[in-house]
């Protein structure tokens, strides 16, 4: 994302965010603004370059893109917003929606908000002993009218995501991110 950043009367100019998403473009100019209001003169350059070296993994990450699979920690309705506006802005209008929430989280949530844009929809689990992912979430969204299918691992997941040529997109929390990332795509 490159854009100008205006605070008050002072237009800091060109500023590269490397982040997926309008919303790191909002976040950066409100974290200037307060800069601005603690820091009298802003080291424009250090900003930019301390800024051009910014990385969030599991933040609209996309690990990889032949075949196209985007990470995201997302865990409820609200944030699918920001996912699917990407989505959008890159052109992925239907997509392969792995989902690894724990039960007691927004699960279903982010399943309905995503089945705008998901052709296909597999819930997941971490083998994180703390969280709680059960079969419970696919017949939930089942009675809900949401298809979905169960596997027992991101493994498991992955693999059927490749069988459907489509986009994927992974989301969850963070356990199932830090399996995500532990996979060489």
């Amino acid at each position: 994302m490159l854009f100008d950043v205006v605070v008050n009367n002072t237009t800091y100019p060109d500023i590269l965010v490397p982040l997926l998403g309008h919303h790191q473009t909002k976040n950066c100019a409100l974290a200037m603004a307060i800069a601005a209001d603690i820091i009298i003169d802003i080291d424009l350059a250090s900003v930019k370059q301390n800024l051009a070296n910014l990385q969030w993994p599991g933040r609209m990450e996309i690990l990889c893109n032949d075949p196209f699979v985007m990470l995201d920690a997302c865990i409820n309705r609200v944030s699918c917003d920001n996912v699917i506006n990407v989505l959008t802005h890159l052109g992925i209008t239907k997509c392969c929606t792995i989902i690894g929430i724990p039960d007691d989280k927004d699960y279903a949530g982010v399943a309905h908000a995503m089945s705008e844009v998901a052709a296909e929809i597999i819930l997941t689990k971490s083998q994180n002993p703390h969280y709680k992912f059960t079969q419970v979430q696919k017949e939930r969204l089942a009675s809900e009218g949401i298809v979905a299918q169960w596997t027992s691992s991101i493994q498991e997941a992955l693999l059927l995501a490749r069988q459907t040529t489509l986009p994927t997109v992974i989301l969850g929390t963070t356990s199932v991110i830090a399996e995500v990332k532990s996979i060489t795509f």
